[in-house]
């Protein structure tokens, strides 16, 4: 196990007290479903998420019998052999095992899909199952639905499914939504392809569906195509919402093939916009989101692509990899990668790529002929605000996570040379887990941590995830040995699936969460005062123009005036957590925004009135409260006008612009 800092890191690190706590590897646990040892098998993590205890849950698979951790689970009786079932386990913040759920129908293969909590308590599976009833002999081959010994029903037509468990592992109820006359091609072939849950218990399922009426009648679908199901915590339907992507193919297949096997969703829960990763292969056929059609480029190329759509389904943009390049780019055939979201509504997005592929003018270059990782950041309209790569790797990317302004982003490698840094295994020994910790405003890498295993052993990692406490897990197989500091795991048979926590040794801990306000004084002279939450040790200043400091109220001269991303960087005996932020010396500016990249708003902080400059006249300008709510709305008629802020409170507000095209920027200001 390596744990590399860059050496600006280190050297900042000496100034800040010992008292702070450092990520380190925790755990590691491991299981296996006693599956076959084919080619096409995959003894691993499809995926898992953690709730706000830090307890992490897992989605794996089981046939006849397998284990978590040691613990024996058995799979549901199958009228067939080598059945999978679905496997839910959970595993404290300490990495002790709590409980498990075994779901699947009687009748064939039961595939999980994801997993997710939320902030009240929830966990919630979706998938597809099989207890059709297919048999006639239902004294020698019954089939019937099972939720682990919580609900059992008989034969189904049906097999979308979504239950809910509470973190105790209680069950709390099951939906099917699909129509009860779906016939064993349909219901199977359809249903839903990946899951999102907001903080407060909203799920959506992104779906492909057949036509029919689901959900008992609530809604009909006419032809088959994508879409987001809505349900409340309490599993009652809400909405069914169309997504603006257009996919043909030659068969049926081929239309799931792509928004399916090679796709992946997520929702940004404060602003409600949807977000669709993935990659295209137009080998296949077409494929288009609004009115941008994805580019093929010829033979077996598979490229990147990032989707935007409103809460309405609708299509905001799309970015997908340079059409010149002819190969690969972005990622496997069938990666696990969904996007991270900030809380400002920037997008992260891993992948890898080959040296000169590029990215909207960004060559990578890698002397390897290898894949080489990357990671990117766009901001809500998906503009590019940096992209950062080791300058020499050869490894996969899997995925990338948000927690507290810090970016996880997780893969194997064998060779990787990144900010100063370089880490090498020997040659022909197969490839090693890592984890990278990098800054989610300014993309430069905090640390690496990896993780040894033996010689000539190929690790795969298959999912990620992150708590609100600032710790990351992995997921995936290995084949021999992981050598996990503390719990080194040895697999049992064919290859075993393993999760391995990097993290903090103290389960309670609260990280504390930064903030900051500015004032601009004269010439480029600006002051940075620390308002985030307390008890800290310390507060690392980047100023973002290669200058730092340390302390909580700091003044910094820049040489040229402009815009700049400043970050603060506030550290505790849980670790850090970074807040970033675009300032202007002249005020607080929108900066890289299309459309609003020339608006200024200033004095910041402000006691009477804000000044807009440069705003399109006809946009509508409102001012919203820490919590969300609307403290004043206005429609600016000309290109500078001033606003009476007088009457708000004390502190910290967003104000958010919208133009007659619908596009969106925000900012932040400060009211004294």
């Amino acid at each position: 196990m390596k744990k590399i800092y860059p050496l600006i890191i280190c050297i900042q690190l000496l100034t800040i007290t010992s008292t702070q706590a450092q990520l380190t590897w925790q755990w590691g646990v491991r299981g296996n479903d006693y599956g076959p040892n084919v080619s096409n098998h995959d003894d691993d993590v499809i995926d898992m998420a953690a709730d706000p205890n830090g307890n992490i849950y897992t989605l794996t698979r089981v046939y006849t019998q397998g284990d978590v951790d040691g613990v024996p689970v058995n799979g549901i009786q199958n009228v067939l052999n080598n059945i999978e079932s679905i496997v839910v386990s959970s595993f404290d913040c300490n990495g002790n095992y709590r409980w498990h759920k075994v779901i699947g129908g009687t009748a064939g293969d039961n595939p999980g899909v994801a997993i997710k909590t939320d902030t009240l308590g929830g966990v919630y599976v979706t998938g597809n199952v099989l207890a059709y009833p297919f048999y006639p002999d239902q004294v020698l081959f019954p089939d019937s639905l099972h939720i682990d010994t919580d609900s059992a029903s008989g034969a189904t037509n049906k097999s979308f499914f979504i239950v809910k468990y509470d973190t105790a592992g209680i069950y709390q109820w099951l939906r099917m939504p699909q129509p009860d006359t779906a016939s064993y091609t349909t219901s199977f072939s359809h249903g839903p392809i990946d899951m999102d849950v907001s903080p407060g218990g909203d799920i959506f399922v992104y779906s492909f569906l057949a036509p029919g009426a689901y959900e008992n009648g609530a809604f009909v679908i006419a032809d088959k195509h994508v879409y987001i199901l809505h349900y409340d915590k309490d599993g009652d339907f809400q909405e069914v919402i169309p997504m603006d992507i257009t996919v043909t193919g030659t068969n049926n297949y081929d239309d799931r093939f792509f928004t399916a096997r090679t796709a992946h969703f997520k929702r940004d829960h404060n602003n409600g916009h949807f977000y669709l990763s993935g990659i295209f292969w137009g080998y296949y056929g077409t494929m288009s989101i609004g009115n941008t059609p994805l580019i093929y480029t010829g033979g077996f190329a598979q490229k990147m692509y990032v989707g935007s759509f409103d809460g309405s389904g609708n299509a905001l943009w799309a970015r997908q990899a340079t059409p010149s390049d002819t190969g690969t780019f972005g990622g496997g055939s069938y990666t696990r990668s969904r996007v991270a979201i900030d809380d400002e509504g920037n997008v992260f997005v891993a992948g890898f790529a080959f040296n000169d592929d590029s990215w909207y003018g960004h060559t990578f270059a890698n002397p390897f002929n290898a894949t080489g990782i990357f990671l990117l950041k766009l901001d809500v309209n998906g503009n590019t605000e940096w992209i950062t790569a080791p300058s020499i790797t050869a490894g996969e990317a899997l995925g990338v996570v948000h927690s507290n302004g810090v970016i996880g982003f997780s893969g194997t490698y064998a060779h990787m040379l990144w900010d100063g840094v370089e880490v090498e295994i020997p040659t022909g020994t197969g490839r090693d887990p890592f984890i990278a910790t990098l800054s989610s405003g300014t993309g430069a890498v905090i640390s690496i941590d990896t993780i040894e295993s033996s010689i000539n052993a190929q690790e795969w990692l298959t999912a990620m995830t992150a708590d609100r406490s600032g710790n990351f897990s992995i997921g995936g197989f290995f084949p021999d040995a992981l050598y996990v500091p503390g719990s080194n795991l040895q697999a049992t048979y064919n290859e075993d699936w393993f999760v391995a926590k990097l993290g903090t040794g103290d389960c309670g801990c609260t990280l504390a969460v930064p903030d900051y306000s500015y004032n601009t004084g004269s010439g480029t002279t600006m002051t940075f005062a620390y308002t985030g939450t307390t008890p800290i040790d310390s507060v690392v200043w980047d100023f973002g123009d290669g200058n730092d400091a340390v302390g909580n109220n700091v003044n910094h001269t820049y040489s040229v005036a402009g815009t700049y991303t400043v970050c603060a960087t506030a550290y505790n005996n849980c670790g850090m957590s970074i807040h970033c932020e675009t300032v202007n010396t002249n005020g607080v500016s929108v900066a890289n925004t299309p459309g609003f990249e020339n608006i200024n708003v200033y004095p910041n902080p402000a006691t009477q009135d804000i000044t807009i400059e440069n705003a399109l006249p006809g946009s509508t300008m409102e001012i919203y409260s820490v919590v969300g709510s609307v403290m004043l709305r206005t429609t600016l008629q000309n290109a500078k006008e001033k606003v009476d802020v007088s009457e708000l409170a004390t502190g910290i507000y967003m104000i958010r612009f919208t133009d007659k095209e619908k596009r969106q920027a925000s900012v932040k200001f400060v009211k004294q």
